[in-house]
């Protein structure tokens, strides 16, 4: 049997087969390990969120552009990769988290403090991903 990885050059997604023995097909996709938070319903405008991860304050801004979104002014150590006005992704796994988002203009506010619930999240599934994986949870910040 062989092996499939998907790989993601760009906006294309190419297939790269391999030989494997594990009898059945598998690919190579990673995952991150991380926090996906909504806002609910979108912000239309620049919001500033400040964080709270196990006890330690962290910020940034998502900035409307009239390309996009971008981030900017981030403080210390948390990653994240990306955000709009849906909401934005934290590389981080904290136990407790507080967040609090506020549109600059005015029009938005919301404020929510979790222990988030992460699952087990394998990609590739456990028959071809053994023991790798990652931590995932999903929160939703409302407006109010």
């Amino acid at each position: 049997m062989k092996l499939k990885a998907l790989l993601w050059i760009g906006a294309a997604l190419v297939t790269v087969p391999f030989a494997g023995g594990c009898g059945y097909d598998c690919t190579l996709r990673g995952c991150f390990a991380g926090i996906e938070v909504a806002l609910v319903p979108s912000v239309s405008s620049t919001y500033d969120v400040e964080l709270v991860l196990d006890g330690v304050v962290d910020a940034f801004r998502c900035i409307k552009t009239e390309d996009g979104w971008s981030v900017r002014d981030w403080t210390e150590g948390v990653l994240w990769f990306g955000c709009d006005g849906f909401g934005f992704r934290l590389d981080a796994t904290p136990e407790t988290l507080g967040i609090s988002v506020a549109a600059q203009d005015g029009s938005w506010t919301g404020s929510i403090s979790e222990s988030p619930d992460y699952r087990f999240y394998q990609p590739n599934g456990a028959k071809c991903d053994g023991a790798y994986g990652c931590d995932q949870a999903e929160l939703t910040v409302p407006k109010g």
